[in-house]
């Protein structure tokens, strides 16, 4: 297995959207907020968010599904 990886790509020509790039992501990241839509794609694996707010909402990206966060 390689070393985790997360890379963010800012498109010039889409403004306000970051995409994603990660592998051997299993970690959880502490509670943060998105500048921008952030967009990604799971080409392998899958990756279990959750999202808090008034409610606390989880959920499961499986193999070859997309994900978009709004912004904050």
């Amino acid at each position: 297995m390689s070393e985790p990886t997360v890379r963010f790509l800012d498109p010039p020509e889409l403004p306000g959207v970051r995409a994603v790039w990660a592998r051997d992501i299993s970690n959880a990241f502490a509670r943060h907020a998105h500048a921008t839509y952030t967009l990604g794609v799971m080409l392998r694996g899958e990756r279990r968010l959750a999202v808090t707010g008034k409610e606390r909402t989880e959920c499961v990206i499986p193999k070859g599904g997309l994900f978009v966060l709004n912004p904050k």
